[in-house]
């Protein structure tokens, strides 16, 4: 199981540097996250290859294995004058959420909304209630608006390795490029006058197609070469790194999930043939320098040892 946040969190917001996202990150954290999610949602599709990767994602029409998040948000205007602690019943609706978030919502002459935080106001997921706290010497005063976001995350019900969670990021910012590239103002006719010259328009969209462009032939390279690996690994199957290099010892070989048969030894100047159990019995001090035949059988490493042993 994999949660979506920890995707989002860790590796689809490093890839876009957007000041709007990061501001509603410190400020609204259940908005952000769904906000992040609607980008995640269609990026998600992108992950084509290997070709079986979406269905290992979202699952299939039969079987699901997406949970996706839930969330909502609430406006609670106070109708009187607060001057004690209050609790407002929310319903059922609202109740079970892990993340919530309130805010004082101002709007000024113009339509502008403004939005300061609330930290009178705590919540209760059992109950689905929101309290808000007051006294005689601070009330709340009435047509205070808050606006409360709720969320609880959601998760892929596989786990996911950090490479596809990486890919996923790449996918992210595919999305985020694209709606920034639709941007319409940026994009309509502007009138120009005496005070205003807009720039070359269409040597910006250029450059703005190039760089989609790119960062979809980056995410095609990943997974490309997810698509190899994956298929490399059905070749030669290892479940975990080979300890050799430096000052490694025979011990080191015990923590590897590969089945060594034998290993060849060219032990001053002799090549032989030594069974596993043979070797990490009598020798346990050998200086190991890494020489993997990657052309050997499945199961079967063949490593050349430059060894000196105290005991002979």
């Amino acid at each position: 199981m994999t949660p979506i946040l920890k995707v989002i969190t860790e590796y689809c917001a490093i890839y876009v540097n957007d000041i709007n996202l990061q501001e509603l990150a410190s400020e609204d954290m259940p908005l952000y996250a769904r906000q992040m999610w609607g980008y995640l949602r269609p990026a998600i599709s992108l992950f084509t290859h290997p070709p079986d990767m979406n269905s290992y994602l979202v699952g299939t029409p039969q079987r699901s294995m997406l949970i996706e998040p839930s969330y909502d948000a609430y406006i609670y205007t106070v109708s009187e004058d607060i001057v004690t602690t209050t609790f407002v019943d929310l319903g059922d609706r609202y109740s079970g959420f892990e993340l919530y978030c309130a805010r004082i919502r101002t709007t000024d002459a113009f339509g502008n909304i403004y939005y300061s935080p609330a930290p009178n106001v705590n919540y209760d997921s059992k109950a689905g209630q929101i309290i808000l706290s007051a006294l005689a010497t601070a009330p709340i005063q009435k047509d205070t608006v808050y606006e409360i976001d709720f969320y609880t995350d959601g998760y892929f019900l596989n786990t996911l390795t950090s490479e596809m969670m990486n890919i996923l990021g790449y996918c992210f910012q595919v999305v985020w490029w694209t709606r920034f590239n639709n941007d319409y103002l940026s994009n309509v006719s502007k009138i120009e006058d005496r005070s205003f010259t807009e720039q070359n328009r269409a040597n910006k969209m250029n450059a703005d197609t190039a760089r989609l462009r790119d960062v979809r032939r980056q995410l095609a390279e990943e997974m490309r070469r997810c698509e190899q690996q994956l298929a490399y690994r059905k070749v030669f199957p290892l479940s975990s790194p080979i300890p050799l290099g430096g000052n490694s010892t025979a011990d080191d070989f015990t923590h590897s999930d590969i089945d060594f048969t034998y290993l060849i030894a060219n032990q001053n100047g002799k090549t032989t043939q030594i069974p596993l159990p043979q070797f990490l019995e009598a020798t346990k001090e050998i200086d190991i320098t890494e020489q993997v035949n990657t052309e050997a059988p499945v199961g079967l490493i063949q490593v050349v040892i430059d060894a000196t042993n105290n005991n002979n």
